[in-house]
């Protein structure tokens, strides 16, 4: 892995939140990224991490290369990649809270990985009601800017609470990014957001099914598959990580075993230009 570190700054108090998450991950994973290594500069905390990146998050990546969005070889490793992450986080009680994007990033070497960002949450640190003790009942102020990810359970801050399943509901939301070139409900207000989602408002992949005899989008085709995956993650009862990575795991996920993920990103980017 290269030498090369990239930063990002935080308050004190997220500070030492996401320093109690990653220490209670206790190990590293392929699929995730963790900022690390704190060091202040101008009275300011930043966090540093040993990651590359050089091809940035793939919200550059859209807004810089594709902007029609990603084909879908592309998906398919990306989501991949964020679901073996969420894994990770979920059977360590930790909820991610803003999959999008932005925080899934990727190097010229074959590496995508999920950053864990100040939104993350364990379980276990949530006030909780007596009897339910896999639910969360809390949306701090800075998960506003998440609205258009995060699901509807979490937009309601009702006594229902939620659970690590609302992480899989931000999947299907960021595959829309990913493939559209746009994220569903960007252009709304928040109200109006948690209208359409509790109005049971999904969005669709933009290609032949739905888009037939426009320009740019009624000209590809995402698989069956595709479809069907998103449909599931939108649902109201959603599969697990493990769930979704076993049942794709012969069709969307299906690799060979001389599959090179450097080789890929090269293959399915070929636009995409290494950030200097």
């Amino acid at each position: 892995m290269s030498g090369r570190k990239f930063h990002r700054t935080v308050g004190n108090e997220k500070l030492k939140k996401r320093a109690k998450i990653v220490a209670h991950l206790s190990v590293s994973h392929e699929s995730l990224l963790l900022f690390c290594d704190p060091f202040v500069h101008a009275e300011r905390t930043f966090l540093r991490c040993s990651f590359r990146a050089d091809l940035g998050h793939c919200a550059h990546l859209l807004s810089a290369f594709y902007s029609e969005g990603l084909s879908e070889s592309a998906l398919r490793v990306i989501l991949r990649a964020t679901l073996n992450a969420l894994e990770h986080l979920h059977s360590r009680g930790v909820i991610h809270r803003s999959v999008c994007a932005e925080n899934i990033w990727l190097d010229s070497d074959g590496q995508i990985r999920l950053a864990l960002t100040r939104h993350a949450t364990r379980i276990s640190d949530c006030p909780k009601w007596i009897g339910v003790e896999d639910r969360v009942h809390e949306f701090t102020s800075d998960l506003s800017e998440m609205v258009a990810w995060l699901a509807p359970e979490v937009l309601m801050q009702d006594l229902n609470g939620y659970g690590a399943d609302s992480d899989i509901y931000s999947v299907g939301i960021c595959l829309c990014e990913l493939a559209n070139g746009v994220v569903p409900f960007q252009e709304m207000e928040p109200l109006r957001i948690l209208y359409e989602k509790l109005s049971g408002s999904a969005p669709v992949l933009l290609d032949s099914t739905h888009c037939e005899g426009t320009e740019c989008f009624g000209r590809r085709t995402f698989s069956k598959e595709l479809h069907e995956f998103l449909g599931e993650v939108l649902e109201q009862r959603r599969p697990t990580a493990t769930e979704l990575l076993h049942k794709y795991g012969n069709s969307l996920f299906a690799f060979g075993p001389d599959f090179s993920l450097r080789k890929a990103l090269a293959d399915y980017l070929p636009l995409a230009k290494p950030i200097v």
